[in-house]
């Protein structure tokens, strides 16, 4: 029950340092997703699709996917807190 909650807590927080970037530079923001997303893509493929933060990344729906998040340098939220 508390990961469910650590979890919905963090894709709050995510979504809400997302919207913020828009609202600061929705070109430059949209253009780093972009770029983010054909990195992923580069290196995962339709794997990416498998991931929760790529979903949250890209601004399509949340399906609690078993896995979250992309290891290391890959990392979505990384990526999203860094905008």
């Amino acid at each position: 029950m508390e990961e469910i909650s650590n979890r919905e807590s963090l894709i709050t927080e995510l979504l809400s340092l997302r919207h913020g970037a828009y609202e600061v530079n929705r070109v430059g923001t949209h253009q780093r997703i972009l770029e983010k997303d054909a990195q992923l893509k580069e290196k995962y493929g339709d794997d990416r699709y498998n991931y929760d933060a790529f979903h949250l990344l890209i601004g399509s729906k949340l399906m609690n996917r078993p896995d979250f998040d992309f290891p290391g340098d890959d990392s979505v939220e990384k990526f999203i807190r860094s905008l």
